[in-house]
């Protein structure tokens, strides 16, 4: 019992230590062709915006995740680089990018996107090599001390004056290479002969070799835990506080002598030393990380130069000629297994079937080439191959016996294995005719096999072979208290113990627990609870009591409706295999969180039968790409860094190529968040990259421009915003990018675009003209007021004349009001003669016309003032309208034309008026009213004709379609002149945008016609114009030309013919004017 207990610890402890396996770490390869400037990688550093700046033998790099952009030394630009051989890059606290060259050091100008340098030389240096700067330590944002190839130095980024400072004074000429600060009284600095330690007391300091170096390269650094580690001649050392020496790590050994040390946030430290070997905080070992040749995750080569991990947990470990190598810690929370030949740990194909293992430790997976056997603890890989077996090599499933003997079941029968030996059973069913899907240990020496024959017990120790069904295809099957569940391709059956079939369910029937026929796996929980997996149905869940069932999909965040198989983690969870990644199911909030390939999985499909829990909680799942493997504890440990946008390019009026900090300085833009356009910008587009390292593949985007956008615009991938043809004014885009789990950042990336008004807009220039303008005014009322006065001096000589003119005609019209008045006294007597027969005159004629008078009482008033009116403008103003038609001919030519012209029309115009005035008077007097019977179709087609001009002037379209011939008894020119007003105000009050559609149509109804004449022009306001469109003089279009008589006379017309009419319409759709009739015999 102990025995077991400790091996089980022991595979518990191996189980963590598998978590730093190297053939876990899948890195990701960077080189030239992906745009690098050289692949020799000297330092790695990622600055405050978030970009990753790589130097390298041949430039500067900076790395936005999709692409690099270079710098180089420029011999004519004096803000370029120094040299383009970069040894070091640096933050200062804030934040601003240093670059160490030979004999040079350089601080990046943001706004400018250039170099100011300054050289770094001792004076009494007289050597001609460039100083090599190592390290670059800041002691506050003024002072930096320099590791270098001449020892300690002092730089002051203000003076940009460099020192030998007193402490370093016996390194003078020196190799340094690092400096570990351990608390103020203690200090670690490795050299080409040693790591040396420093004790400080009274401002004194003493140093100390604690552990030499022949003349080789040699660093240390001290980590979180106060531990001090040491590297020197390929061997790592931990300082020994108590015994005050360095101890080796034995386990750590490097191909080289080590080049750099950090300490990461997983609290590991990494030494690259060509290869890499992997230590805890407190010098522990943890693994090596070496070159394996036909691995394609594998590190580029052995020759590792620099380690760095950048805001979103990502190692980048650059190499001596191979680029950089990019590792993604989260993937490694999945391990994996694929097969690579000649690697230690492999499979002998990609394509997985059947998994088992007891302990974490030694893997059995088979694939259609045979049995893998994998010792991860020792790292090796082998295949066994059942040379016995005819049809296929294939194995389907593996299952362990109380005993620890493993059970195959293949494409041909079922096998045992035993000292890597393959035995088929002594059962002539299951020795090779038969197909064996999946193996359960039910009770001891008891195992239940789904079969393409139907599910069969086979007891292994008496050799019985039950029959409990004779189902095709089965896939999977679950023993029940009284029966057991059966899967296949054709749906889900439910047995009793005997084997006798109670249950048959299918896709398609209202009352089946299944959605589909192809069950792929039934499960059933710690809980008691059953699921079923199946090809296209998703996730059900069954309870066989009330064969009531609840099914999960992709409406419910399945990310696929395949499930191969369903395994169960400590805490009750599930984990499914699909054709779209593993999804986690919590049975607790019915929620699901979903890997891919992405995320470090084998690839999106798995497969039928391909997985597995060990007794330890790790789950194995197989797919067409190899096997993964994790604790379902770490797994959901992974959290996927949320990228920062950041704004890379801007390309104004479509000029290809033009970036902004090619030309106005794209890191000016970003930090101040502001670009300002001029008016004559037509378009204009942002380049934006969301800065995260782990999937930048995967990023996608979305924006908002305010006050255009109310709503955020999804962009997918895209990082390219155009924007076409903006007013002036002020607006705020805003940027935000989230990362593969669609998790969006908050801030994102704000820039204000200002787009300046054009030159007549500017408010100067508005005052400007408002100035010119007044100026012009009072000009014009001081040259104004001139003229008046004037012609006020010459008017006051005239009415002094007149006045006098006047004063004389007074005289001589006094002198004839004299005589006049001696004429009227005598007309006045014989008045008084005349007015006594008129009395008795009219005392006669009263008598007689009293009646009379009554009767025309009300006729006389309402048609006195007509008729006077009419006749008067009829009789006296149109014959002087023709007197002035007739002057305006004979006028001379030389007069105004202009002036005349318009004289012409106006009287046109006022003798039209007259004569519609007489016309109506016509018709309210009954002149020439002759009622005859008309036929109304011919009439209407005459007067369609005569205004066939103004017809073909507006495109119009008359449809009389509707009218068929039609005789009325009535006055003919009454009726032409309806058709014709009714027909030109539609083809008049046209809309300016469409063509005109008259429409006209006659019907009977109830002893009455109703002729219809509907348009689609401007319409009327009839809440407004209702009570009087037929009165005279009124008139709704004014911008149109037109009098007001048209449907007045249209009113007056039928009235006299016993008609009546009423309108219809709405503004900007219509009008339809309805003439009724009433209907007599013809």
């Amino acid at each position: 019992m102990r025995c077991r207990i400790s091996i089980i610890i022991v595979f518990m402890c191996l189980s963590n230590y598998f978590g730093y396996a190297q053939f876990n770490f899948r890195f990701k390869k960077i080189t030239v062709k992906e745009g690098l400037s050289q692949s020799a990688v000297s330092s790695i550093i990622q600055d405050r915006f978030g970009f990753l700046w790589v130097g390298s033998r041949d430039g500067l790099n900076r790395y936005d995740g999709y692409t690099f952009k270079q710098y180089y030394h420029q011999a004519d630009n004096p803000q370029s680089l120094p040299n383009s051989t970069i040894m070091q890059l640096s933050l200062d606290p804030q934040k601003n990018l240093w670059i160490s060259t030979p004999g040079f050091l350089s601080r990046y100008q943001v706004n400018q996107d250039s170099f100011v340098s300054y050289p770094i030389a001792l004076p009494q240096n007289a050597s001609s090599e460039p100083l090599i700067i190592k390290k670059i330590y800041w002691k506050n944002s003024q002072e930096a001390l320099l590791t270098s190839s001449k020892g300690v130095i002092l730089f002051n980024a203000n003076t940009h004056k460099v020192s030998i400072p007193k402490r370093y004074e016996k390194f003078k000429g020196v190799h340094v290479y690092a400096i570990a600060f351990d608390a103020p009284i203690s200090e670690w600095i490795a050299t080409h002969q040693g790591i040396y330690q420093a004790r400080i007391r009274d401002n004194k300091v003493s140093w100390t070799l604690r552990l030499a170096s022949k003349q080789a390269p040699t660093y240390v650094i001290k980590t979180s835990e106060n531990v001090v580690i040491g590297s020197v001649h390929e061997n790592a050392y931990v300082f020994d506080a108590l015994e005050q020496v360095f101890r080796k790590v034995p386990q750590a050994k490097g191909q080289k002598v080590v080049t750099a040390m950090k300490e990461l946030s997983n609290n590991q430290v990494w030494m690259s030393w060509g290869n890499v070997s992997i230590l805890d905080t407190k010098g522990k070992y943890l693994s090596n990380i070496t070159y394996e040749k036909n691995n394609p995750f594998s590190l580029s080569r052995d020759l590792v130069t620099s380690v760095y991990e950048s805001q979103d947990g990502i190692i980048w470990l650059g190499t001596n000629g191979y680029g950089l190598n990019k590792l993604d810690l989260n993937l490694s929370r999945f391990g994996y297994i694929g097969a690579f030949p000649n690697t230690r740990v492999t499979l002998d194909e990609m394509y997985t079937q059947a998994i088992y293992t007891a302990n974490d430790t030694l893997l059995y997976v088979s694939t259609a080439l045979g049995l893998n056997i994998i010792d991860l603890f020792n790292k090796k890989s082998r295949v066994l191959t059942n040379n016995a077996s005819v049809r296929s090599n294939r194995i389907n499933c593996i299952v362990a016996d109380s005993t620890q003997r493993l059970w195959l079941g293949s494409q041909d029968g079922l096998w045992k294995l035993e000292n890597d030996q393959f035995i088929n059973v002594d059962n002539q069913v299951l020795s090779r005719d038969i197909g064996i899907n999946q193996i359960l240990l039910i009770a001891p020496h008891t195992l239940m096999l789904a079969t393409d024959a139907g599910t069969k017990l086979w007891n292994y120790q008496t050799k019985q072979l039950t029959h409990l069904s004779y189902t095709k295809s089965v896939n999977t099957c679950l023993p029940l208290l009284q029966g057991f569940l059966e899967g296949s391709r054709l749906g889900l059956r439910e047995f009793d113990q005997r084997g006798q079939l109670k249950h048959h369910f299918k896709a398609g029937n209202s009352q089946s627990p299944v959605q589909v026929n192809i069950i792929t796996h039934i499960f059933r929980d710690s809980k008691q609870r059953i699921w079923i997996g199946s090809w296209g149905g998703g996730l059900t869940l069954y309870n066989p009591k009330s064969h009531k069932s609840t099914h999960y999909g992709k409406k419910d965040g399945l990310p696929n409706l395949v499930v191969y198989g369903i395994l169960e983690d400590s805490r009750q969870h599930l984990w499914l295999s699909t054709n779209k990644g593993l999804s986690f199911f919590n049975t607790k909030t019915r929620q699901f969180r979903n890997f891919r390939e992405t995320d470090g999985l084998q690839s999106d499909e798995f497969n039928t039968a391909s997985f597995f829990k060990s007794p330890y909680g790790r789950m194995y799942f197989g797919g067409i790409n190899g096997l993964t493997y994790f604790a379902p504890g770490t797994a959901l440990q992974t959290q996927r860094y949320i990228p920062k946008t950041t704004l890379i390019g801007f390309t104004i009026d479509g000029k290809p190529g033009l970036r902004l900090d090619e030309s106005f300085g794209v890191e000016r833009i970003a930090q101040a968040g502001l670009v300002t356009l001029g008016s004559t910008v037509r378009k204009f587009s942002f380049e934006v990259a969301g800065l995260g390292y782990s999937l930048p593949g995967h990023t996608r985007y979305k924006y908002k421009m305010t006050p255009l956008d109310t709503r955020w615009i999804e962009m997918g991938k895209r990082r390219y915003i155009q924007f076409n043809n903006l007013a002036p004014g002020t607006y705020q885009l805003e940027v935000k990018a989230a990362n593969s789990e669609g998790q969006w950042e908050n801030k994102g990336l704000k820039v204000t675009v200002i787009i300046t008004h054009p030159l007549w807009r500017q408010w100067w220039f508005v005052a400007l003209c408002a100035g010119l303008a007044f100026w012009l005014v009072f000009v014009l009322y001081i040259i104004r007021t001139r003229q008046l006065e004037r012609k006020a001096q010459k008017l006051t000589a005239t009415v002094k004349q007149r006045t006098q003119e006047v004063e004389t005609k007074n005289n001589e019209i006094e002198a004839q009001n004299e005589e006049l008045q001696t004429q009227a006294e005598m007309l006045i007597e014989k008045n008084e003669l005349l007015e006594a027969i008129r009395e008795n005159l009219e005392d006669k004629v009263r008598e007689r016309t009293q009646n009379l008078t009554q009767l025309n009482e009300d006729l006389l008033e309402q048609n006195t003032k007509l008729e006077q009116f009419a006749f008067i403008t009829a009789h006296n103003i149109r014959g002087p309208i023709a007197r002035i038609q007739g002057l305006l001919q004979i006028m001379p030519k030389g007069v105004a034309p202009d002036i005349v012209g318009f004289l012409k029309l106006s009287i046109d115009e006022l003798d039209q008026v007259i004569r519609d005035l007489v016309t109506i008077l016509d018709v309210r007097n009954g002149v020439d009213q002759h009622f005859e019977k008309v036929e109304l179709r011919a009439l209407l087609m005459q007067t369609i004709q005569s205004l066939q001009d103004d017809i073909d002037k507006t495109n119009a379209t008359i449809n009389i379609d509707q009218f068929a011939p039609l005789t009325l008894n009535g006055v003919r020119p009454y009726f032409q002149s309806i058709f014709y007003n009714l027909i030109h105000n539609a083809l008049k009050y046209s809309k300016d945008d469409e063509d005109p559609m008259i429409r006209i149509a006659h019907y009977k109804r109830k002893k009455k016609v109703f002729i219809t004449v509907a348009d689609n022009g401007l319409g009327i306001e009839m809440h407004y114009a209702k009570q009087k469109i037929f009165n005279l003089y009124q008139r709704f279009h004014p911008k149109r030309p037109g009098k007001g008589f048209g449907l007045y006379l249209v009113k007056t017309q039928l009235e006299a013919m016993k008609a009546d009419i009423s309108v219809t319409s709405e503004p900007d759709k219509g009008t339809t004017f309805t003439i009724s009739f009433p209907l007599h015999k013809t």
